[in-house]
Parts: structure tokens; C-alpha cells; sequence
């Protein structure tokens, strides 16, 4: 676990105090933690997002590693369930006819709660997956909601942190907004994303006099589906989405001072469809201007 931890940003377990048996005085004591931990000396750890995925029956050690991830702020954990809140130290007796018997002789003290981190309760998910109909049938045909529900968390992550900028589009006769580092292409009508699974382009509606949104579609896309409506201080968007052959579109549709305008975000990864709209498509919508 130190490999997560830089020695300027350590794990400091001084968040928690351990709350063992002293035999001789018959009492419990109070502890204070004071172990640091970060990689080794001229190592690489790596500093990037963590998700642990938990389940009920992540115990013990498994509960220790997801509490000090989390306690910390070093990880998000994802579950359907709290772990089972077992962990603790033991101490064994050994019984008449062989038999032993185990019984807790510590575990931690949060200092926020000033109760057991986990003992009895578990390590609560962040992200709770949900326990349903869904869930369990995606898991009976060999699917993993909760794998699933870790990876949209990295990604939205991800798309939480775009920085978004000024573009201009079409030569400069409309500008919006998008992601920074964006490629524009050669006529500026378009920009993509550096990996290239989205782009964003607008183009202004010149085929026919029509300025109606749904009549406009139905010749740019005859597949198309009416999604929805945005308004911003450039007027109301009408929203439209389709897919096929594995490309997925979402239109944004506005009639400005009699000229229509269309903003189109399209990828071929069905998991992105629904950031895109949010943090690709929406921006572009409510930044949108026409330039004088």
C-alpha cells in the first residue's frame, strides 16, 4: 500500500488509535498510531485516481487496506455491501480437548468518532452499488456491476476535469467552448479529442430554408430521437440522439435570428454516450455565440 503514497504526501496512521489488552492491568489501553508509510526511496508510486472494489466478505486484512485508503482520502471504494467488519487483533486460547478459542484483544480508534473504524460496521462504500433486479440478472449472465460502477467513476472523473476553452468554428463565425488541447480539423468545423473516440463540430443549416428543429433532423438524421430541450442565453436547444452501425450522435438544434445551427458530439463507445452529452455537448450548447 505505500506504492499509493508519496513520501510528501505519506500515509500517516496517526488518523486512528489502536485500543488494545494490556492482560496485566486487565484493562483495556489507548494507543496512539504513529507509523508513516510511502514508497520506498528512489521508487515511482503511483499517484493517480484508486477505486478498491469491497464486497461482504472483504475481512481483516482486506478491511484494514480499504479503511486507510478511504480514511485518507487516497481511494473511493465501490460496493454493493459494507465489508463484514472483522477485523481486529485476536488472541488465542487453547482449550481443554485441543479446541481453541479466539477473542478480539484490540482494534482501532477513529479519532473523528472516537468509535471503532470498522469493527462491527464495516467499511462503508463511497459508491454504493445498488442491490436490485438489474444488478443481480447482470451478474447471473457473467456481468460485473460493480467492476462496472468502478470504471464510470474513474471515467466521469476524468471528464470532471476537462478544462474547457474558447474555439472558434466554421472561421471563426461562431464560437464556443471545448475541451482544452482539442484538435480543430483543416476547415474548423470540427474538433477532436486526442485519442479521438469524440468529436464536436457545428455546422450552420443551409440545405433548405426550413428553420423548424424536428424538420431540420429528420433530413440530417432520419433515425434520429427527440431527447430533450436545453435553453441557454443563446436561446432553447432542442436535443436529438441516435445510433447506428456503432456511432453514437447527439444533436443540438437552435434557430438563431432565422439561421439554424447545429452542434453534433459523436463517438463509437457506447459507455461514453452519457458524458458527453454532460461535460462535451451541454457546454458547447450554453457557450455557443454567434460573432459579429
Amino acid at each position: 500500500m505505500s506504492y499509493l503514497y508519496s513520501e510528501e504526501n505519506p500515509l500517516n496512521l496517526s488518523i486512528a488509535d489502536s485500543y488494545r489488552y494490556n492482560a496485566l492491568t486487565e484493562e483495556f489501553v489507548r494507543e496512539p498510531k504513529t507509523t508513516v508509510l510511502s514508497a520506498p526511496p528512489a521508487t515511482q508510486p503511483y499517484l493517480g485516481d484508486v477505486v478498491v472494489l469491497v464486497d461482504q466478505h472483504c475481512v481483516s486484512a482486506c478491511e484494514f487496506m480499504s479503511y486507510w485508503l478511504q480514511a485518507s482520502g487516497r481511494a473511493t471504494i465501490v460496493g454493493q455491501y459494507s465489508t463484514e467488519g472483522g477485523g481486529g487483533n485476536t488472541n488465542a486460547v487453547t482449550m481443554p480437548g485441543g479446541f481453541m478459542f479466539n477473542y478480539t484483544a484490540g482494534t482501532d480508534i477513529d479519532l473523528k468518532t472516537d468509535l471503532p473504524t470498522f469493527q462491527a460496521v464495516g467499511v462503508v462504500p463511497d459508491v454504493r452499488v445498488p442491490v436490485n433486479e438489474e444488478t443481480e440478472r447482470r451478474k447471473l449472465e457473467g456481468g460485473d456491476p460493480v467492476l462496472d460502477a468502478g470504471i464510470e467513476y474513474l471515467r466521469r472523473l476524468a471528464f470532471e476535469r476537462l478544462g474547457h476553452e474558447p474555439a472558434p468554428f466554421a472561421n471563426g463565425a461562431v464560437t464556443t467552448t471545448v475541451p482544452a488541447g482539442w484538435q480543430s480539423n483543416a476547415d474548423g468545423t470540427a474538433y477532436r479529442s486526442p485519442d479521438n473516440p469524440i468529436t464536436l463540430s457545428i455546422t450552420a443549416w443551409t440545405d433548405s430554408d426550413e428553420t423548424d428543429p424536428d424538420a431540420i433532423m429528420v433530413a440530417v438524421d432520419p433515425e434520429v430521437e427527440k431527447a430533450g430541450e436545453l435553453v441557454t442565453n443563446s436561446g432553447a436547444w432542442t436535443i436529438y440522439g441516435s445510433d447506428a452501425n456503432d456511432i453514437y450522435n447527439i444533436y443540438g438544434v437552435n434557430d438563431i435570428d432565422g439561421q439554424p445551427y447545429i452542434i453534433t458530439t459523436t463517438t463509437t463507445d457506447e459507455r461514453l454516450v452519457t458524458l458527453m452529452a454532460e461535460f462535451i455537448l451541454a457546454p458547447a450548447l450554453r457557450d455557443f455565440s454567434v460573432n459579429e
